[in-house]
């Protein structure tokens, strides 16, 4: 011990250092500390004291390089005393990591607590140590800075278990660990998984800190996004204004930026809603909050910039929108990647406001590196597919601004380009692998099928953990645990016998984005592709032929385009309801105005690519003609009457449909599974519509499918082969379904009840509903799923969905065209006739037989289903038969 002046001086200084008198604390701590080495107890516990106490002064006084010396002297001084795996060696490396961090070395931050947390983790083993939980957290949050969204996924999932079985369900840091793995699911895009987490942690949180807390309101901002882009919007608005009323209520909480951000997630919904002037104002008290409480050189203030930007130049004030944007530029340019969402988009609308504001080519020139950089993020993103997350859900709308930009400034392919990065999806990923497969030769396209199934096998283990975790199911998380490793091994070695066996695997599944003039040359002479991509000015189209392109932008005023589909939607789904008419024509104007609609003057065919709230009607339902008083729907000048339309896969693969290669035909069908009587009277009327809310346990006491057997047996005999397959009834079974070898047919066709994800308790995910056995086991329980689906292996020119609810997406508001339509074609799929809404038996078995005998007497498929849908609306059997909600539920993708 020093005694007498040492001791006086390291307690008086110690005193400094807890009131946060840093100069006088430092007077007194570094003369202990010179007393100390002069004494030789440099390796003492009183030096290990000073020495942190020294650090952490330094630090809170911005010194930061000081602040790490210091702290690195102590880390060796404990390395000597304790040794280098000790839980204090561990505490001094993580406020190092903490150091660099401040300091801008995410890197080193990263590397320096990632050891922190093994140490500490391993030091206080069976201790149950709190700072192994915080130092664990810190780690999920630098990788997810560094933009490693999978390692901070699986840094963030191993913490929340830990905590969960050393710290206990009701303690703070687990729900804290809870929120961010929630959080980071959400980041990932995989908001399915995040919102039970999300809403677990936001439970305890309330519970343990109360509903007025900073921490809660954190994760009520974090479910709130996931339920936004869950198609949950209005919920979500909700959960955004309780949040900033409790961060604006507590202004000394620790993250002073954040009631501004959460408020400004309030005021993109209004304007996305086209609620322009709640939208501006809350944007401006989110500008207010951030200025006052975190000052104007930080990404929040940047972000708000932003959003004031968008308003301003959705109002035509070019001037203003500058004046927002360059100042967030300059902060975003300092401290951002180029490829960051925010800052990306901010270079996108400067180009716009220069366009607004008479240059053109100036500001495609401003605009573009931004868009560069994009374009390569996404494309090295989807070299490694099977870990690539929704890069599109980030950067789809900036890219559909610059898609207009560039458009404008007159360079279409450009625009064209970019229109086809905003559009990628589940479903031209699936479509990718498929072509990847093909692309692959012999005993190499088996072992990247292998890859492929095991890949999608451990994303669907990992979305079962986070169920498990979401319930705190300990039994189910070592089940998945121990099924993820398993799987992890295998996907090790598959990798190694793919890249053995097609070393061009990566190039042949990364989309190659198809030039205007190459696009042009496929296009057969009686077709065309029309992109409609609706954004934050409107809705922009474009439309390519042969001849050449044509492109239109239809600004919106408020919300009426969304609102014109959710008025078509609600109309076909009751139909006590008169149809929409007018909103389908306005919708058909929007969409096929200026230019467009001359391009396609004479043209037999439509390639659709429609994105957004566009993807959840079928194009064939669309008015030409402005309705006239007095007008039945027999009458309507319908889309279907001048194109046959289909969706096509992949843009970039595009050919004329005479240049496919015709296989014969073998057909197999499956449904009109064995479940309940259907009614009788109106009943029965009630029951021809298929589908319908019931619990799990209702599965068997689901009406069975007049006409479901029928359609099938009609299609099989339109196609005459004896080696043809029908299971109906009793027979269709998920047992009976897995025996078989798809490879042996060409055309497939399911009638029968189709269910999105919630439609029945317990069911997270699409299925088909086929006939359930006495007693549910682990692989029949009479629901086909899509992760089930996924599995088969097809080798179908045609798979004909004939249920309801078939287009639709895994969750509400995900993209049309996932779902059982990504499994199918996941599967092996090459194209599909889809429904898009619950469909009529006896309009279902009509549609499906037509198209399918059309296309066996040589129709194209597009065609096959244009002139079933026409004679079966001119068919005055059939009930409501002009009714679009009969004749027009089916869409066809096609490959």
């Amino acid at each position: 011990m020093p005694g007498g002046v040492g001791d006086r001086l390291i307690y008086r200084g110690a005193a400094y250092y807890h009131l946060k008198k840093d100069e006088a604390a430092l007077v007194d701590l570094q003369r202990a500390h010179a007393t100390l080495a002069s004494a030789g107890l440099q390796d003492s516990e009183l030096m290990i004291s000073v020495l942190d106490m020294i650090g952490s002064t330094y630090t809170d006084m911005g010194d930061l390089d000081r602040g790490l010396s210091m702290k690195r002297e102590l880390l060796d001084r404990i390395a000597a005393r304790q040794g280098p795996e000790s839980s204090l060696y561990a505490d001094a490396l993580y406020t190092i990591g903490f150091i660099e961090y401040q300091k801008g070395d995410v890197e080193a931050a990263l590397r320096d607590i990632r050891t922190a947390v093994r140490i500490k983790r391993d030091a206080t083993a069976g201790t149950a140590d709190p700072d192994v939980a915080m130092y664990w957290i810190s780690e999920a949050s630098l990788l997810n800075i560094l933009g490693r969204v999978p390692e901070a996924l699986e840094s963030s999932r191993a913490v929340a278990l830990w905590s969960e079985a050393n710290l206990g369900s009701d303690h703070l840091l687990t729900a804290s660990t809870l929120h961010n793995f929630g959080a980071l699911l959400g980041v990932a895009g995989r908001h399915g998984e995040a919102i039970p987490i999300l809403r677990r942690a936001l439970a305890a949180r309330e519970r343990l800190l109360g509903g007025d807390n900073p921490q809660t309101a954190l994760t009520l901002n974090s479910l709130a996004y996931s339920l936004e882009r869950t198609g949950k919007v209005r919920e979500a608005e909700q959960l955004y204004l309780a949040s900033s009323a409790i961060f604006e209520a507590n202004p000394d909480s620790s993250a002073p930026q954040t009631a501004g951000a959460v408020l400004l997630n309030a005021s993109s919904i209004a304007a996305g809603s086209g609620r322009w002037e709640e939208a501006t104002e809350r944007a401006e008290r989110a500008r207010t909050l951030v200025a006052t409480r975190a000052g104007t050189e930080n990404l929040s203030y940047a972000r708000v910039s932003i959003v004031l930007a968008e308003l301003a130049l959705q109002r035509g004030d070019a001037s203003a929108a500058l004046a927002f944007l360059e100042p967030a530029l300059e902060t975003l340019h300092r401290i951002s990647e180029p490829y960051q969402t925010f800052r990306v988009r901010a270079e996108v609308l400067h180009g716009l406001a220069m366009l607004q504001a008479g240059q053109a080519a100036e500001g495609l020139d401003a605009a573009r590196p931004a868009y560069i950089a994009i374009r390569e993020r996404m494309r090295s993103d989807l070299v490694a597919d099977e870990t690539r997350l929704r890069t599109e859900e980030a950067y789809s709308q900036t890219l559909t601004l610059f898609a207009q930009l560039a458009l404008e400034a007159g360079d279409p392919g450009l625009g064209l380009e970019a229109l086809q990065l905003a559009r990628l999806g589940d479903l031209e990923r699936s479509g990718r692998m498929l072509a990847a497969r093909a692309a692959a030769a012999g005993s190499a396209g088996t072992h990247l099928r292998e890859l492929q199934d095991l890949v999608r096998q451990e994303q669907q283990l990992r979305a079962a953990l986070s169920t498990a975790v979401a319930q705190s199911d300990s039994a189910a998380i070592r089940e998945a645990e121990a099924a993820l490793a398993q799987t992890d091994r295998a996907i090790r070695s598959a990798r190694g016998e793919v890249a053995t066996a097609f070393p061009g695997y990566a190039a042949a599944q990364r989309p190659e984005l198809v030039r205007l003039e190459g696009l042009r040359e496929r296009i057969p002479a009686n077709g065309a592709i029309l992109i409609a991509q609706p954004g934050l000015m409107g809705i922009l189209t474009v439309a390519v032929t042969r001849e050449g392109i044509a492109w239109h932008l239809t600004p919106r005023k408020r919300n009426e385009f969304q609102a014109a589909v959710t008025a078509i939607r609600t109309s076909v789904e009751d139909r006590t309801q008169p149809f929409a008419l007018a909103d389908a024509h306005l919708l058909y104007s929007a969409i096929f105005g200026a230019d467009i609609a001359p391009l396609l003057a004479g043209k037999e065919r439509l390639d659709i690519l429609a994105g957004g709230y566009l993807s959840v009607i079928p194009f064939s339902l669309l008015v030409e003609r402005a309705p006239q008083p007095g007008e039945t729907l027999a009458d309507a000048a319908w889309l279907v009457r001048r194109f046959a339309i289909s969706t096509p896969l992949n843009i970039d693969r595009a050919e004329p449909r005479s240049a496919r290669s015709v296989r014969p035909v073998r057909f197999a069908g499956f449904g009109d599974p064995a479940l309940a009587p259907a009614g009788s009277g109106e009943a029965q009327l009630a029951v021809l519509v298929r589908g319908g809310g019931v619990s799990v346990q209702d599965i068997r006491d689901l009406p069975s499918l007049p006409g479901a057997g029928e359609e099938l047996a009609a299609m099989a005999r339109t196609f005459d082969n004896p080696g043809n397959l029908l299971l109906t009834g009793s027979q269709a079974t998920e047992t009976a379904i897995r025996a078989i070898d798809f490879s042996r047919y060409s055309v497939l066709a399911f009638a029968t009840h189709g269910l999105v994800g919630g439609q029945l308790g317990g069911l997270d995910e699409p299925a088909l509903v086929m006939t359930p056995p006495d007693t549910a086991v682990q692989d029949d329980d009479g629901l086909l799923t899509a992760s089930e689906i996924a599995r088969l292996r097809l080798d179908a020119d045609w798979v004909i969905l004939s249920a309801c609810n078939t287009a639709a997406g895994s969750d509400a508001g995900t993209p049309t065209y996932s779902g059982l339509a990504q499994a199918f074609v996941f599967a092996g799929a090459r194209s599909l006739l889809l429904s898009h809404w619950r469909v009529r038996d006896d309009a279902a078995a009509r549609l499906s037989v037509a198209t399918v005998r059309g296309a066996a007497q040589g129709l194209g498929k597009a065609e096959a289903l244009r002139r079933a849908q026409l004679e079966l609306m001119a068919d005055p059997d059939i009930p409501d038969a002009a009714h679009p909600a009969i004749w027009a539920p089916f869409i066809l993708i096609e490959s």
